[in-house]
C-alpha cells in the first residue's frame, strides 16, 4: 500500500489540547495564519507543536469574511496583497523558531478560487515562487492549480480528502450540502480501505476516481477529527 501523509488544518478555534493530539497523528500541519482564523498566540503554539512532534509546518492563508468559505473571490492583486498580510509574517515566525515553512496551502474560498480562476491561479503560483518558492504547494488532485504547477515545474504535493464528499468529477461535494463532511468512522474506514486496495477514491453516485494522493487532508472543526485522525494513524501503521 502507498503511504501518503497526512495532514490536517489546524490553528482554527480548536482547543490547544486537541492541536497537540492531532498532531500525534499527522505528518503535516496547514497552520491557520490570521485571516479565516489564527492568532499570533495561535499560531505560535502551534508551531511549537509542529516542532515538538516532528510534523512538517505550512502556511493555511484564507480570507476573512464568511469564514474564508464565502462566494466571492479577490482579485489578483488582492489575493497577492492577501498572501502579503499572511504568510510573509508567518514565515517570519516560523524560522524565529527555528523551523522551516515545508508548504502552503490555501484555505476555503482560495482553494477552489485558484482552480476555477486562471488568473488568480497564475497570480498565486507566480507569488509562491517569487516569496517561498522552496516551500510545496498543497493543491487538490487532478485540478486546475494542481496541473498548472505540474507544468511549471513547481515543488508540488496533490492532496487528496479524507472526510470530505467527492463528485464525481473529482470536485468536493459543497459544504453547504449535509453529506459534504464525513460524519462516521465507518465512511473513513471505506475510503481508506479502497485506498488500500485499488488506489481509488469513492465519487458520491459510486464512481471511482483514480487520483494521484500525496498527501490526505482531514479537518480539525469536524466533530470527529481526533478519533479519525487515530484512525488513520493506526491504519497506515498497520498497512
Amino acid at each position: 500500500m502507498n503511504h501518503p501523509d497526512l495532514n490536517c488544518d489546524l490553528g482554527e478555534h480548536e482547543t490547544i489540547t486537541t492541536t497537540a493530539a492531532i498532531m500525534e497523528c499527522i505528518g503535516s500541519a496547514n497552520i491557520a495564519c490570521g485571516g479565516h482564523a489564527g492568532t499570533n498566540e495561535s499560531m505560535r503554539r502551534c508551531i511549537e507543536l509542529a516542532l515538538r512532534y516532528k510534523v512538517k509546518i505550512g502556511a493555511h492563508p484564507g480570507l476573512s469574511i464568511d469564514g474564508g468559505r464565502g462566494h466571492r473571490f479577490p482579485t489578483p492583486a488582492k489575493l497577492k496583497s492577501l498572501l502579503d498580510e499572511q504568510v510573509l509574517p508567518f514565515h517570519e515566525m516560523v524560522g524565529s523558531h527555528g523551523g522551516v515553512l515545508h508548504h502552503i496551502k490555501l484555505h476555503g474560498t482560495l482553494y477552489h478560487a485558484t482552480d476555477q480562476d486562471a488568473e488568480l491561479a497564475e497570480a498565486y503560483l507566480d507569488w509562491c515562487a517569487e516569496h517561498i518558492a522552496s516551500s510545496f504547494l498543497y493543491c487538490r488532485s487532478g485540478a486546475a492549480t494542481s496541473q498548472l504547477a505540474a507544468s511549471k515545474g513547481r515543488p508540488l504535493r496533490n492532496e487528496c480528502f479524507l472526510d470530505r464528499a467527492y463528485e464525481a468529477d473529482g470536485s468536493l461535494r459543497e459544504r453547504q450540502h449535509d453529506d459534504a463532511v464525513f460524519h462516521e468512522l465507518s465512511q473513513l474506514k471505506h475510503r481508506l480501505e479502497l485506498w488500500r486496495d485499488q488506489q481509488v477514491l469513492e465519487a458520491r453516485n459510486g464512481e471511482h476516481l483514480a487520483l494521484a494522493c500525496d498527501t490526505f487532508c482531514l479537518h480539525s472543526d469536524s466533530p470527529q477529527a481526533l478519533a479519525f485522525a487515530r484512525f488513520t494513524k493506526e491504519f497506515f501503521m498497520i498497512h
